[in-house]
């Protein structure tokens, strides 16, 4: 038996579409064309209530941050670091005759190699401003590798302050003839003085290892041009000295000549820097007792624990310059 289904009639019919509709009033082409919007406005409710929460925790944890002791400077950026005067890369155009091979033979060296050409060597040179054409101190460096620049930027702080400009030879490694490098730490001091006055009283060398070694084989030969040095882990003498370091029996044979100028070279002022584990503690340390034997009238030994076969720290180099430039 069928069932009898009321048949639809104009009021039941959607004048759109010409379709029955149901009891919402609406056909199904009708319903399709709502439903996209009711479920946008449905995902619109749910993000709305779910976003408020969310809203009002990172306001409270902004607020907290806020109250937090130092919040301030740690979310106030530094200031920039202000700008420094650039290393100048110099290039030598002739040599310094007080640096030539003969002058260095003269002087009293004997291990002295050939003269080399000008053109092939090259400084870096870094100055404070220089105030009215006032003199600057100068301190040359010799490394033990290939580079004249400063090993450390904190140094040239420490330098500016003091009104002393740096220069350092480059290719002066270890393993360059010793006279190569005694004539570009005098080369040095006459390319600075070309480009600014140089106080006399106020030069001085340093260098590292084998270039600290370097540094004091110039300050012998040239007393009267350098004023004293800070040598940092390194030192060789003119005569055999006792390695009591080294066990008994020992001996640190000698690596230089005596200078024809010994007695000036004793008056000037020399600082050993070394550490409780640079591997040339020993050497230096059984030196320093020679140095003072021998007549050496300012000599100051700083043995810094922790440290190692390295430069060192700024505070370290300051008082060296300091001690340097003591009256």
């Amino acid at each position: 038996m069928g069932t009898n289904w009321p048949q639809p009639t104009e009021s039941t019919r959607c004048r759109q579409h010409d379709l029955a509709v149901g009891p919402d009033g609406q056909c199904v082409l009708c319903r399709k064309s709502v439903r996209p919007a009711a479920r946008a406005a449905g995902l619109s409710r749910l993000l709305l209530w779910l976003g408020i929460p969310v809203l009002g925790v990172g306001i409270w944890v902004a607020l907290s941050a806020a109250k937090k002791p130092g919040a301030d400077a740690a979310m106030t950026p530094a200031p920039p670091l202000k700008a420094s005067p650039r290393a100048l890369h110099l290039e030598l155009a002739t040599r310094d005759p007080r640096g030539l091979a003969a002058e260095q033979r003269r002087r009293g060296a004997t291990d002295v190699d050939l003269d080399y050409a000008p053109q092939q060597q090259s400084f870096e040179l870094l100055a404070p401003p220089s105030a009215n054409g006032q003199a600057l101190g100068l301190l040359v460096w010799l490394s033990a590798n290939a580079s004249g620049a400063l090993p450390d930027a904190e140094w040239q702080r420490v330098l500016f302050e003091r009104r002393l400009a740096w220069i350092g030879p480059n290719h002066v490694e270890n393993g360059q003839p010793s006279s190569t490098r005694v004539g570009l730490a005098v080369d040095a001091v006459a390319l600075a003085a070309q480009r600014f006055s140089v106080d006399p009283e106020r030069v001085f060398l340093s260098g590292f290892s084998g270039g600290a070694k370097a540094a004091f084989r110039t300050l012998l030969l040239y007393p009267e041009l350098f004023r004293g040095a800070i040598l940092n882990c390194g030192l060789d003498y003119f005569r055999d000295v006792p390695a009591r370091s080294a066990g008994e029996g020992k001996v640190w044979f000698k690596r230089l000549s005596a200078p024809r100028d010994l007695e000036l070279a004793k008056s000037r002022r020399l600082y050993v820097i070394t550490g409780s584990d640079d591997m040339n503690r020993g050497q230096i340390m059984d030196i320093h007792p020679a140095l003072l034997e021998d007549g050496f009238q300012n000599v100051e030994v700083a043995l810094l624990p922790g440290m190692a076969h390295q430069t060192p720290a700024s505070a370290d180099f300051a008082r060296a310059l300091d001690w340097l430039e003591r009256r």
